[in-house]
């Protein structure tokens, strides 16, 4: 049986081994490289257990503290930095051995290791990129060739509704917003990219990892071109009869047919657009091409009254002895057509 004396010997030296472990255990974050996204209070925890041990010699340029195994960082700014530990004394005061130069030795003095541990942090702030999206194409293509995705201002605010940044749209609709800590985020649009009209949605956008993204759709500014249709001196309804909608890059963007009232509509976007009649009732002429300019400013409705006009019939001309053939006098002069009869009556009587 192990004697009361050999049991506290037993306790002892396990006390004193185990000691010996912890002293050797580091803290399980001072050997690697440490990377956190920014946030009010970074608590980096110690799964050794053995951070007590230690106090802050260098904070690097940081709001730092330990607390238990935590050691916790404050309102850091995005960067890289190094903090400098260092074991705390064992003991509040000298220890004192008393020993004899003749007598037997029963141990050797020697010192602890208790040099500085470096701990290396990198704070990096977490991104939102924003993407703009035309709500009639679903994508980062315009509705029409006139509209435009980049231009818009969006702004950046805090829970609290206070403006943090402003950010303007590029080519591609989009734009990113980096060096961000984690929380919550609202994004509103300031001003609309032209062509569009301007988003009253709040988005609420939560950070909570490095790469973050959010989508917001985009309603283009649509006018509405009437075509009211007549034909005939008395001005009567011309029923089926088709306008194509001819875009600025020569596209056909839409058609217009009208009802029985002689009435038809499209809905438009912004831009500039050739209206071409294609089809009229026989014996009456078709309108000329028409050139008209939709800009953000334009009537809501846009009409135009337009008319089939008969083609007149061309009236066989007098035949005079000695003229064969019908004469077509467009935009002929008086001089000329009275030079034509001094020649008819000159020399056409001759014969």
């Amino acid at each position: 049986p192990i004697s009361p004396s050999d049991k506290y010997t037993a306790k002892y030296i396990d006390e004193i081994n185990n000691l010996i472990k912890r002293h050797k255990t580091l803290p399980s974050f001072v050997s690697q490289d440490n990377y956190y996204l920014l946030n009010e209070t970074i608590d980096i925890v110690d799964e050794n257990m053995v951070l007590s041990d230690y106090e802050i010699v260098d904070n690097g340029g940081l709001d730092i503290k330990i607390t238990d195994n935590v050691l916790s960082i404050k309102n850091a700014l995005s960067g890289d930095y190094e903090i400098k530990l260092k074991r705390k004394r064992y003991l509040d005061s000298s220890t004192l051995i008393y020993y004899n130069d003749v007598s037997q030795k029963l141990f050797s003095v020697g010192e602890i290791n208790n040099d500085e541990l470096v701990v290396k942090v990198h704070i990096k702030g977490a991104n939102l990129k924003v993407y703009k999206y035309d709500s009639y194409t679903m994508s980062n293509v315009a509705y029409a060739d006139r509209l435009l995705l980049s231009g818009a201002k969006y702004g950046l605010f805090d829970s609290d509704d206070n403006l943090i940044d402003e950010f303007i749209t590029d080519e591609n609709g989009s734009f990113v917003i980096s060096n961000l800590s984690l929380g919550k985020y609202y994004i509103k649009e300031i001003e609309a990219s032209y062509g569009y009209e301007l988003d009253d949605n709040v988005y609420e956008v939560n950070i909570d990892k490095e790469d973050n993204e959010l989508i917001v759709y985009e309603k283009p500014i649509i006018k509405k071109l009437e075509i009211r249709k007549t034909y005939g001196d008395d001005y009567s309804p011309e029923e089926n009869i088709t306008f194509d909608i001819i875009d600025s890059k020569g596209s056909k963007y839409g058609s217009i047919t009208t009802d029985s009232n002689g009435y038809g509509y499209i809905e438009i976007p912004l831009g500039s657009y050739i209206i071409r009649q294609v089809n009229s009732k026989d014996g009456y002429r078709l309108n000329d091409d028409i050139l008209i300019d939709i800009t953000a400013t334009s009537e809501d409705i846009i009409t135009y009254n337009l008319q089939d006009d008969k083609i007149k019939e061309e009236s066989n001309p007098h035949t005079y002895d000695g003229i064969k053939g019908n004469m077509i006098m467009s935009g002929m002069s008086i001089f000329s057509l009275i030079s034509i009869l001094i020649f008819y009556f000159k020399f056409g009587k001759e014969k």
